[in-house]
């Protein structure tokens, strides 16, 4: 094989790598929306990963265990492009939602010198990992920059914050508009991947409040501390001065963003 030939389709440096969580499947709707709109934004290769064999068990721990398997691929795949398909870590962002953030965490960290610009940490999963050291889990070291978005807190999300941002949408968990018939929602936790998607498309629109202190704005009061940022987006919060706990208001229909912030 050709090497050169063989990597003619990846067009520049600028690469998007998206990796999915439990019982992922090849098709995802929400990945193919992620696709259409970095694409809308610009030219970068936008990258799905497919771990299906590996997800798809309905045992959960078992599909945890090949997470790691997947994040060892995924980081060798990285190095090789690194070297003959122009992927810059300075201008790669790693996209990865519940078991997918562990995934893209770990792989992050066999990227150095320089590091991977940016990871979306999308409501990291739980378990296993709820007593996980940093070197066995997503954390801020992974990647220049570390964005976590929550949506799902403390329930099939992590019980703590794994980014230089944290963004709490809703105030974390119980996402308007899901049905909370159960403490247990595929909905609340799919929402972080849904509000990241939109912030695609809508530049600036959600806005999000920084506060004081974590403990209370997971207990749904945020004493706010004068800054703001907004979620996600293209390109990312990387060098923008974004740290810290924001709590995210969302609205309850798509796209769930409340607009531009013009103070409160």
């Amino acid at each position: 094989m050709n090497t050169n030939e063989s990597l003619r389709n990846f067009i520049c440096a600028s690469f998007r790598i998206v990796v999915d969580g439990y019982f992922s499947q090849i098709v995802n709707t929400l990945d193919i929306d992620l696709r259409v709109k970095y694409l809308g934004r610009g030219d970068y290769n936008v990258i799905i990963m497919n771990w299906t064999d590996g997800a798809v068990d309905i045992n959960y721990i078992e599909a945890a265990v090949r997470a790691k398997v997947a994040a060892n691929k995924l980081a060798a795949w990285m190095k090789f492009m690194r070297r003959y398909g122009r992927l810059n870590p300075n201008s790669t962002y790693l996209i990865g939602h519940s078991l997918g953030a562990h995934i893209v965490g770990l792989a992050g960290k066999q990227i150095k010198n320089p590091k991977i610009n940016t990871i979306f940490a999308l409501d990291p999963a739980n378990s296993p990992y709820e007593t996980a050291l940093p070197e066995d889990r997503v954390f801020i070291t992974d990647a220049q920059y570390v964005e976590a978005i929550y949506s799902d807190y403390g329930i099939l999300a992590e019980a703590r914050s794994s980014g230089h941002a944290s963004f709490y949408g809703g105030f974390g968990s119980f996402q308007p508009g899901c049905p909370h018939l159960t403490t247990l929602t595929v909905c609340d936790h799919a929402r972080s991947f849904e509000y990241f998607v939109y912030s695609l498309g809508l530049v600036n629109h959600f806005f999000a409040i920084q506060c004081a202190n974590h403990d209370l704005a997971i207990r749904r009061f945020c004493e706010p501390t004068g800054e703001y940022a907004y979620l996600g987006g293209e390109p990312s919060n990387f060098n923008r001065g974004v740290s810290g706990i924001y709590y995210l208001p969302v609205g309850y229909k798509k796209p769930y963003s409340l607009g531009q912030y013009f103070g409160l």
